[in-house]
């Protein structure tokens, strides 16, 4: 049985460069129980499974069939999958349409301005400046008149 196992493992890494998984375990899963059954008696006997060269042609037939399945469906993304992990990580900061509204407003704004860049109801617009003039964001300037603290909400 061993020798099925390392044969299996020296086809895979000869004949699969490109880092497919799961081949190993369909050679294995498929070819097995025909080998099993036309080895029958020996495993009876002796528990063990002698390969010929049929049981090997056979076995690098399902591994080729999985591989090309694999390659066929998935190679661009398992290629993308690793040539990905070899690049850089770069963090990107998401922006909500929140910040982004906040963003084009001008330095110094008035309520309908917040109104219609956020495209807020009256009372929702008057909540939203309460929480922000709270949050030390804005600062009441004069009535219906704001101006910006921060250029960038934290």
């Amino acid at each position: 049985m061993t020798g099925f196992i390392h044969f299996l493992y020296r086809y895979f890494q000869m004949s699969i460069a490109s880092s497919l998984k799961r081949i190993p375990y369909y050679g294995i899963g498929i070819s097995l129980p025909f080998i099993l059954m036309r080895h029958w008696n020996e495993w009876q006997e002796h528990h063990t499974l002698s390969m010929d060269e049929t049981d090997k042609r056979f076995c690098r037939v399902v591994m080729d069939i999985q591989y090309q399945s694999q390659k066929f469906f998935f190679g661009e993304m398992a290629f993308n999958y690793f040539a990905d992990q070899n690049k850089e990580f770069i963090q990107r900061r998401r922006t909500t349409r929140y910040e982004e509204c906040f963003y084009k407003l001008p330095d110094e704004f008035k309520t309908q301005q917040f109104k219609d860049c956020f495209g807020t109801s009256d009372a929702a617009t008057s909540r939203a400046l309460k929480r922000l003039k709270e949050d030390g964001v804005i600062e009441k300037v004069s009535y219906g008149v704001y101006r910006k603290n921060l250029k960038v909400l934290p």
